[in-house]
């Protein structure tokens, strides 16, 4: 019925025809055109709008277990990277990781580690922080967590970043 409706060979009045054609029309165009303007771009699973990142930001993984220390050390540990990540270069950048993990009634402050600002590695477009972390203890699960938060030298004056939390709070057996 609706394609002849279209077609013109329905039986209806031609007042009631163009009004039904031009409203079916309608239909058809804004079911075509509304999947086109509501699906993500890229090959994103979910319909979050685009976020842009900042231009300087840091950046801090989920706690994970080292395996590279693993393998050489025979020992196992909770590790958090870090990094602080600029469009300019930024120097003399202090970057702190703090590792908690999350207690009963609060979290456990567990551990404070930094850059040297002296270093040469605290220069750059990206100053990484791959040294935070701890030595697992027994298999209790746990779940860990970093903040991170940074100061540097940008563009000829200091400029501080805040605390910065990892997305996921991951459980991992491995207790301290």
């Amino acid at each position: 019925m609706w394609i002849s409706l279209l077609s013109g060979s329905a039986t209806l009045p031609k007042s009631l025809m163009k009004t039904h054609s031009l409203k079916l029309l309608t239909l058809i165009c804004s079911l075509t055109l509304i999947p086109i303007f509501s699906l993500p771009s890229g090959n994103s699973a979910s319909f979050a709008p685009y976020v842009p990142k900042a231009i300087c930001r840091i950046e801090i993984d989920n706690a994970h277990y080292s395996t590279s220390m693993s393998r050489s050390e025979k020992t196992k540990y909770v590790k958090i990277n870090a990094r602080s990540v600029c469009n300019v270069i930024q120097s003399q950048v202090t970057l702190t990781v703090e590792i908690y993990k999350t207690g009963r009634f609060s979290p456990i402050f567990l551990g404070k580690f930094s850059t040297n600002p002296a270093s040469r590695s605290s220069i750059g477009l990206i100053v990484k922080m791959n040294s935070a972390k701890l030595l697992r203890k027994n298999n209790r699960e746990t779940t860990y967590y970093g903040v991170a938060y940074s100061k540097a030298i940008i563009n000829g004056g200091w400029q501080y970043a805040g605390r910065t939390k990892p997305p996921l709070n991951i459980p991992l057996k491995c207790g301290t």
